[in-house]
């Protein structure tokens, strides 16, 4: 997916405790958009869905690096592949992927 942003304008944010809405311009894949129009789907929904996967993706990954970081700290001379039921359980905790 490409993303070109461009700020257009900010909604006020309704009363119903979403979160406030921002306009934005955004260039996509044609086959992405065609795939999600002929499912009926509601682009902006599906976008914001997408964004909010990789960006809580990336804070499971910072949190996994920062725990590991922390063990190379407190443990310097480890052995890596002893650590590998560790690494998976924590993986498995945070919702990414298992080797």
């Amino acid at each position: 997916m490409t993303l070109a942003v461009m700020t257009v304008g900010r909604l006020p944010p309704g009363g119903s405790g979403l979160p406030a809405k921002r306009k934005v311009s955004i260039t996509l894949d044609a086959d992405l958009v065609a795939e999600l129009e002929a499912a009926g789907e509601n682009l902006s929904a599906q976008v914001n869905l997408a964004l909010r996967g990789e960006l809580d993706r990336r804070r499971r990954q910072r949190a996994l690096e920062a725990l590991v970081d922390r063990l190379d700290a407190e443990a310097p001379g480890r052995d890596p592949a002893a650590d590998e039921e560790e690494t998976e359980r924590y993986m498995r905790l945070l919702g990414g992927p298992s080797a």
